[in-house]
């Protein structure tokens, strides 16, 4: 799935990863949190742009992540 440049500066962005594990094990081990950011000034999608895989699998948190850029951050 393609990612569209940033609405509001019109570079790239890309898809980002935050680990769930937590210090000491504790969380969610062996899961992520997925979103994209701009590679430029920074900006995240609106409305909780933030996708975990602890219910679904990383390919459709990641494709979630990126429709919800895509989208403006609606869900």
């Amino acid at each position: 799935m393609n990612i569209n440049n940033c609405p509001w500066c019109k570079h790239s962005a890309s898809i980002k990863m935050e680990d769930l594990g937590g210090p000491r094990g504790t969380g969610y081990p062996g899961h992520f949190l997925y979103w994209v950011e701009c590679t430029h000034c920074g900006a995240t999608a609106p409305r909780n742009p933030k996708v975990d895989d602890i219910y679904r699998s990383s390919e459709q948190a990641r494709t979630k992540a990126v429709e919800y850029w895509n989208n403006g951050g609606v869900r």
